[in-house]
């Protein structure tokens, strides 16, 4: 739906219809979960738009409201390098933020192949990403098997039980190369919304900050909100909360791109 009027080469627009294409692969235990909502059912168009396109070595997924302040042909190519079969943010174990796993809601079921084995689960975030075409395959095989649970814990975990290369594009956690530690964005783990931060869950963001090779996320035209909906009807201080959060959290990141910000120059 919302198809773009004018698009330079429309033979390469792919269409991926949620009824159609993304709740019918053949992913038994995935596709009976309860979704409340098209955006819990991303990694399903990922596949599906693999399955329609099969023939790429690696496939970058950006979701509209990520916004990059700088080159976008800088930030990609900086990463052609990298081996990684998932390229992600905010990657690490659920372990150090186990609260998390609550908050998804869709619990993770393992396939009969896991059973009984040692499984560290991992978390990542993923409005901007790049997997592989064996990450992908390996996804496509664990869910034909009966896998299932919320994408942002299925996806890093299947990879790192398969030994495959994992790698975060910044931030300061385990799987940053040192070379990107604090480059390209930041965000709090240990909190639900990842804020504050440049590339977070929520607040939404109508501007940002004029940092040059920055990732940014979720940057929303003028009326459009955040998705997952708060509850603040009736709360005064909740709605004051709410309210002098995004001021609160731009003063950290201005102390954060004065002091701890490493830039790509």
């Amino acid at each position: 739906k919302g198809v773009p009027g004018e698009l330079p080469r429309t033979e390469d627009l792919v269409l991926i219809d949620e009824e159609k294409d993304a709740l019918a692969l053949p992913y038994p235990a995935r596709c009976a979960q309860s979704f409340e909502h098209y955006a819990q059912n991303v990694d399903l168009k990922y596949l599906s738009f693999w399955h329609k396109k099969p023939d790429f070595d690696v496939y970058w997924f950006i979701e509209y409201d990520v916004h990059f302040e700088g080159n976008w042909a800088v930030f990609l190519e900086y990463f052609r390098a990298s081996r990684a079969d998932l390229l992600a943010t905010r990657i690490g174990e659920l372990a150090e933020t186990p609260q998390k796993e609550a908050i998804l809601a869709m619990p993770l079921v393992l396939p009969p192949s896991l059973v009984g084995q040692q499984v560290t689960v991992m978390l990542g975030f993923y409005p901007l990403c790049r997997f592989s075409a064996a990450a992908l395959r390996a996804f496509d095989a664990h869910y034909r098997e009966g896998m299932a649970g919320h994408y942002e814990m299925t996806l890093a975990t299947i990879c790192r039980q398969l030994g495959m290369e994992i790698e975060d594009v910044g931030g300061n956690g385990r799987y940053v190369r040192p070379a990107n530690v604090n480059r390209f964005y930041f965000c709090t783990p240990g909190t639900f919304t990842l804020s504050p931060g440049t590339f977070v869950f929520r607040p939404a963001m109508r501007a940002v900050l004029p940092r040059r090779n920055t990732l940014w996320h979720p940057v929303k035209p003028d009326g459009l909100a955040v998705w997952f909906p708060l509850n603040t009807r009736g709360n005064l201080a909740k709605n004051l909360l709410e309210w002098l959060k995004p001021m609160a959290w731009r003063a950290v990141i201005r102390l954060w791109f004065a002091f701890r910000w490493n830039p790509l120059r």
